[in-house]
C-alpha cells in the first residue's frame, strides 16, 4: 500500500422501515454527493434507475450527482476491497469518502468491529461518524420491543429525526428529549433538511474534544448516568457516563486496565471514547474502542478541559459507573 490517505467509511442505520431508503433517495441527488460512494443493501429497492448515468459492472452504477452507488450482497468488506480496488484502477472516479448503509436489524457494533480487525480493511478506510435514523412515528415501539434498534441509538454519533411531519409538535418534541437523554452525545438531525456533507463529515478531534466538554459539564445529570427510562423501560438497561481523574497513568497500567476491562466486560461495554493524560507524554491520546476492539491511540492538539487530565466517556448496558471505577 502506498501512503495515501484513509477514506473515511460512514455507517448509515436505522431500524427497519425507519426512513433511511427515503433519506438516502432525497441525498443521492444532492450535487453534494459527488465523490461520495455509497454500499447500497440492494439497488434495485432503492429506486435510482431515473438517476443512473452508467454501469460499471452488475454491482456498481454511476449517478448524475457523480456518486458511485455499489450493492452490497452478502460480505460488505468484500464490497469495499473491490470498491477501493476500482478506484486505484481508474476504472470508477475517485471517492473521498464511503457511506455504507446497514440492514434495518443491523448491529453498527459488529460492523465497527469488523474494520477495526480487518487489516485489509484498516490500510484503506478509516472510521467515520455512525448516523442512526430514528423513525418519529415508531420510535417508542422499537426501541421498547428491538435490542437492534437501542443498540444503534447508544452508538449513534449523529441522530436524524425522520417522518417528523407525521407526529403532532408536542409528540416530536417529546421524543426529541427523550433521544437526547439517552444519547446526549449525539446531534438530532432532521431527515427532511439535513445536507449531505453535514450528515456524513468526518468525525474530527475537534468534534470529540466539543463533546467531552459536553461529558464533563453534564455529569451529574440524570442524562448521563443513566438512559432515561421511557423507551419501555428497556433502555434503562443502557447508561452513559463519564470518568475522569488527573493523575497521569502509566501507559502499563493503562493497557492492563483496558485489557482486563474489555475483556471482561466487553459485550457489555459498546464504546469508549476520550482522551488520556499518560505518563511522560506532554499531548492528550485519544482512546476509542468498540466492544472488546480498541482504537489506534491518536494524539490531538491540545486538552479539552484546558489542563491535562483523563476523561472518557463509556456507553454501556448492565455496567455501572460505579463497577467502572471500581475495575
Amino acid at each position: 500500500m502506498t501512503d495515501t490517505p484513509l477514506i473515511p467509511l460512514a455507517i448509515l442505520t436505522g431500524f427497519l422501515g425507519s426512513g433511511k431508503t427515503t433519506l438516502l433517495n432525497r441525498l443521492l441527488k444532492d450535487p453534494d454527493m459527488a465523490e461520495t460512494a455509497v454500499l447500497i443493501n440492494e439497488l434495485g429497492e432503492i429506486g435510482i434507475d431515473h438517476l443512473i448515468v452508467d454501469a460499471v459492472d452488475d454491482d456498481i452504477v454511476l449517478l448524475e450527482s457523480g456518486c458511485v452507488c455499489c450493492s452490497v450482497r452478502d460480505d460488505f468488506t468484500a464490497a469495499l476491497l473491490s470498491l477501493h480496488h476500482k478506484r486505484s484502477e481508474g476504472l470508477i472516479p475517485a471517492f473521498d469518502l464511503v457511506v455504507l448503509e446497514t440492514t434495518g436489524v443491523a448491529d453498527p457494533a459488529a460492523i465497527l468491529q469488523t474494520m477495526m480487525e480487518d487489516p485489509l480493511i484498516c490500510e484503506r478506510y478509516c472510521h467515520g461518524p455512525v448516523i442512526t435514523v430514528i423513525d418519529a412515528c415508531y420510535a417508542g415501539e422499537n426501541l421498547a420491543a428491538q435490542p437492534e434498534a437501542r443498540s444503534q441509538l447508544m452508538l449513534a454519533d449523529r441522530l436524524v429525526l425522520a417522518k417528523a411531519d407525521l407526529v403532532e409538535a408536542g409528540q416530536r418534541d417529546e421524543l426529541a428529549g427523550r433521544l437526547r437523554a439517552s444519547n446526549h452525545l449525539a446531534p438530532l438531525l432532521d431527515a427532511a433538511t439535513v445536507a449531505p456533507r453535514t450528515l456524513f463529515a468526518p468525525l474530527t478531534p475537534r468534534d470529540m474534544l466539543a463533546r467531552l466538554d459536553q461529558a464533563r459539564s453534564a455529569a451529574g445529570t440524570p442524562a448521563v448516568q443513566a438512559v432515561q427510562a421511557g423507551f419501555g423501560g428497556h433502555t434503562s438497561q443502557y447508561s452513559t457516563f463519564h470518568i475522569g481523574w488527573e493523575t497521569p497513568v502509566p501507559r502499563s497500567a493503562l493497557e492492563t486496565w483496558l485489557e482486563g476491562l474489555l475483556f471482561a466486560r466487553g459485550d457489555d461495554i459498546l464504546r469508549i471514547k476520550g482522551v488520556v493524560n499518560l505518563a511522560g507524554e506532554a499531548r492528550p491520546v485519544l482512546l476509542q474502542s468498540v466492544r472488546q476492539s480498541l482504537y489506534q491511540p491518536a494524539f490531538l492538539s491540545r486538552w479539552p478541559a484546558g489542563r491535562p487530565r483523563t476523561d472518557l466517556v463509556m456507553i454501556a448496558r448492565h455496567f455501572t459507573k460505579t463497577a467502572a471505577l471500581n475495575s
